[in-house]
């Protein structure tokens, strides 16, 4: 009897210890390295889980990636790829670009024909003129909407490849190349490769409210979906109105409470700038997050789809974007509803 109890004993000391192990085991996977910096004219921050000395350098890699994006298409940076062109618009000559600036160029052209113009790299003038986000900010009158709009057209941005080279024209001079639509979903996409690059297999990057799970979060008995909140604009920061889990996936929202100015006329004025009429854009649309593998896709959906609507969108979406996703909070108050549009599952 002794002896049995002892054996008996002896196997929980020995279970306890192994749970100790593997809880330690855990704990030592799921090591957190956080690091934040201003870019893009925004707040970003890469979170990785796993060996903090391969996380740091990793990071670093991941931000030397992104500035250099940024010297490239920041049109708040007088020598960058992007204000060059503008500098140089109108005057006929073409400018050599680096390879990324002409495929990110590329791409929002891409989009923009495949969103009927919803998202429009060419508003720059737009949105110079309107200010939002900025103390310059103001209404501007029909007369400067309209003769802006008259420039804003996609069609005067040309890209050209010569000899492995490539290169950019803008030909009206009032034509404004601005990339603000998708720059931050591009970056968050530079970032996630070069961490995937240097073998870090979970992390978590916003950048400015566009996320990208990478991978999965660690636990300490294995790893879960990431829960990403979709803020709800009646509430404190931080108030959802739902949650969507995900795993390589990035989650990108834009919503008319996030950045706007009130006028003189008391009347709250949202960034959103519709391309078809030059006015800030006004319906029902509180919100409308996109989930789907490609952030820089995201990002110009969630402009894009703001103005197209949830029936816009659905359209959009069954053009070659298998594995993408929207979900509009639509209406206030008592008609508040949330709409999903490409899946029925999304949401917990």
């Amino acid at each position: 009897m002794t002896n049995r109890r002892s054996a008996l004993v002896l196997a929980v000391e020995i279970f306890i210890l192994l749970v100790i192990v593997v809880f330690l085991a855990g704990s030592a996977r799921t090591k957190v390295t956080i690091s934040n910096r201003i870019c893009l004219g925004t707040a970003c921050s890469i979170t990785v889980y796993g060996n903090a000395s391969k996380a740091k350098s990793a990071i670093g890699k991941a931000w030397d990636a992104v500035t250099e994006l940024e010297n490239h298409i920041s049109v708040n940076l007088p020598y960058s790829e992007v204000s060059l062109a503008n500098a140089m618009a109108g005057s006929g000559q073409w400018l050599e670009i680096s390879e990324q600036t002409y495929e990110l160029v590329d791409f929002a052209i891409r989009m923009s024909d495949k969103t009927s113009g919803a998202m429009n790299p060419a508003l720059g003038s737009l949105i110079a003129m309107w200010g939002i986000g900025t103390d310059d900010a103001r209404v501007p009158s029909q007369e400067e909407l309209e003769t802006a709009l008259a420039s804003a057209k996609v069609g005067n941005i040309l890209l050209q490849r010569r000899d492995g080279r490539c290169f950019i024209q803008i030909t009206e001079a009032a034509t404004v190349l601005n990339l603000g639509a998708v720059g931050k979903g591009w970056a968050a996409d530079v970032a996630a490769k070069v961490l995937s690059s240097c073998g870090i297999e979970n992390a978590l990057l916003d950048f400015g409210g566009n996320i990208y799970a990478l991978g999965k979060f660690p636990t300490t008995f294995g790893a879960r979906d990431f829960s990403i909140g979709l803020q709800d604009p009646d509430q404190y920061r931080g108030m959802n109105f739902s949650v969507v889990s995900v795993h390589n996936l990035s989650v990108v929202t834009s919503g008319s409470y996030e950045r706007f100015f009130e006028g003189p006329d008391g009347h709250r004025y949202s960034h959103i700038i519709d391309p078809s009429t030059g006015w800030s854009i006004e319906n029902d649309i509180q919100s409308v997050s996109i989930i789907g593998p490609s952030s820089a896709v995201c990002d110009a959906m969630s402009t894009s789809f703001f103005i197209l609507g949830p029936e816009g969108a659905a359209s959009v979406l069954q053009d070659g974007f298998d594995g993408y996703f929207a979900v509009f909070l639509l209406g206030n108050g008592a008609d508040r509803r949330v709409v999903q549009v490409g899946s029925d599952g999304i949401l917990e």
